[in-house]
């Protein structure tokens, strides 16, 4: 019997990588009556994840930027570039239905499955909806949304569904994570600090700053993204000898030998201070992580603002505006979270854990199945 074809896509960034790769892996264990095509922009974190799928493209398509710009007459052409693309895709691989999370390399793939009527879905894990997902959704089958539907007044809601985030399913695993992973031979407190998937040359710049002052009371776990890790392990090897043993530097926490090095940091941390989008946040609040969160303020709509303050409103967080962001401000914001005998962590661990569903992965494949089994 023809398997039918479940076409994945979205990429680009950690938010849109991680969740496309959990979908995937849920679905071909699933069942092998149906074949999953994952779909990119051809980053380098994607050729990471994506590595080893059985069927992986990458559509060149154009960004298109929200304020008038002579840029967008060149993106406009590699849309067109890309567009032709996907219709050769869709020719090739005839998929049965179309799984989106956003982002430029999926408009095209949208465009296609709307002309050819291909059933799609689409997930939104901000609270403020982007370019793709915005034209998208008036012809999606199912909306899925990251936070609760009172944040998605735009979005027809007969048709959303408040999945939650799609986070990773390992995060519910048991770890047994020991100290002595990130060279830690102390009992003292373990801060995570990250900037995402490409990193944040404010966030490091402003740590190594209060570093010689922070790192006698924590272990520092500190994923930097490429282009700052040369400069901040240089920064370390200046460090007194007795400091070296409490900071941990890494480009990029990744999975090595089946091990996911970033969910053991996490695991192992007592906070983390990171930026706020919605991949983010809804894995440390899944697993009850209190967080200092810094927004990007380049973000979309300022939408990592928006998702932090739902994060502070329900006692979840600490935030620092990205303009606000400096050594001292810093400081204080993680003397404040263990004060008080850790009191503060405690409770913002608690109410993070109520934010979001844990269950989002499910309710996902749960619908891309149903319209797969229906052939409709």
């Amino acid at each position: 019997m023809k398997k039918r074809k479940i076409l994945l896509v979205g990429g680009g960034t950690g938010g849109h990588v991680v969740p496309i790769w959990e979908i995937y892996k849920k679905l071909t264990t699933a069942s092998n009556k149906y074949e999953v095509i994952v779909v990119g922009a051809g980053t380098g974190i994607e050729r990471h994840f994506f590595s080893s799928a059985k069927k992986y493209y990458v559509v060149r398509s154009g960004k298109f930027r929200r304020h008038l710009t002579w840029r967008n007459l060149w993106e406009l052409i590699l849309f067109g570039f890309g567009l032709v693309w996907a219709a050769y895709l869709f020719f090739r691989e005839r998929p049965s239905v179309v799984f989106s999370k956003g982002g430029y390399a999926s408009m095209p793939i949208i465009i296609l499955a709307r002309i050819a009527k291909i059933p799609y879905f689409i997930h939104e894990s901000d609270t403020e909806i982007g370019l793709t997902n915005r034209f998208a959704q008036s012809g999606a089958r199912k909306i899925f949304v990251g936070f609760p539907p009172q944040y998605y007044r735009n979005i027809a809601q007969d048709r959303l569904i408040f999945s939650g985030p799609i986070v990773r399913e390992s995060i519910g695993e048991s770890r047994q994570v020991e100290r002595e992973t990130f060279g830690f031979g102390n009992k003292k407190p373990v801060i995570l600090i990250t900037g995402g998937s490409q990193g944040s040359l404010h966030i490091n710049k402003n740590l190594v700053k209060i570093l010689p002052e922070i790192l006698p009371d924590y272990n520092i776990i500190h994923q930097t993204g490429e282009s700052s890790f040369d400069w901040v392990k240089s920064y370390r090897a200046t460090l007194p000898a007795p400091f070296h043993g409490s900071y941990f530097v890494a480009d990029f926490l990744e999975t090595e030998g089946g091990r996911d090095r970033m969910l053991e940091a996490i695991d192992l941390a007592d906070l983390v201070i990171a930026r706020a989008g919605a991949n983010t946040i809804s894995e440390l609040a899944v697993m009850r992580k209190p967080m200092i969160l810094i927004p990007w303020k380049h973000a979309a709509a300022d939408h990592q603002l928006k998702n932090a303050q739902i994060l502070t409103e329900a006692g979840a967080a600490i935030v620092i505006p990205d303009d606000d962001l400096s050594p001292r401000s810093l400081k204080e914001a993680i003397e404040r979270s263990f004060a008080d005998n850790q009191r503060e962590l405690g409770e913002m661990s608690a109410n993070a854990a109520k934010v979001f569903p844990s269950d989002g992965l499910e309710v996902v494949c749960k619908e891309i199945i149903k319209i797969v089994g229906e052939g409709k």
